[in-house]
């Protein structure tokens, strides 16, 4: 039950679109950009046909003129940003894409912000609370569960996840309540 890398929802009027980097700093004098990225792999950002910025209270669209990576960092030349004079002007600024533009998830992925929210249930149809957060550690996502002022933690492995059901917003875990007693 893997969950994509994080993808957390757009704070600003345009709702629909998901962050997947941050402009951090401007390479060279040509008006290239170093991006790190909310990916799983960098070079995933290359297959977005369309990039949007917000800059100055205003989404811009931007267009990938070449990429390379560099360890876990995309260096980004974007179409019409010429010089380093201009690129500082994106520095710190949030990297989002349509959702349209997402790849496809194997039937076992999920991205991050659609299972945000869902009704968690234990195998007897017990509501166990909201799913909060998903904590990506490295041997695996581990989802976050939350009644009132109970928080449960679930490894995020077919293990104890028995069912996500995106449509019905609803996931089934195994879950022993005498654990947490």
């Amino acid at each position: 039950m893997a969950a994509v890398r994080k993808n957390s929802e757009a704070a600003d009027p345009d709702e629909n679109l998901i962050e997947i980097g941050t402009i951090t700093k401007p390479v060279g004098l040509r008006g290239e950009l170093k991006i790190f990225t909310l990916t799983k792999s960098p070079s995933d950002i290359s297959h977005y046909t369309s990039l949007y910025v917000w800059q100055s209270g205003v989404l811009q669209k931007l267009t990938i003129e070449k990429m390379r990576v560099k360890g876990n960092i995309a260096i980004v030349k974007f179409v019409g940003i010429d010089s380093i004079d201009r690129a500082e002007e994106f520095l710190n600024s949030e990297i989002f894409v349509d959702p349209d533009q997402l790849p496809a998830t194997e039937s076992d992925e999920y991205f991050i912000r659609d299972l945000l929210g869902m009704e968690v249930f234990d195998e007897d149809g017990d509501f166990l609370g909201a799913l909060t957060n998903v904590l990506e550690l490295p041997p695996h996502d581990v989802y976050v569960i939350q009644k009132e002022d109970r928080e449960i933690l679930i490894p995020a492995v077919k293990e104890f996840v028995q069912e996500i059901d995106i449509k019905e917003r609803r996931i089934v875990i195994k879950y022993d309540s005498g654990v947490e007693d």
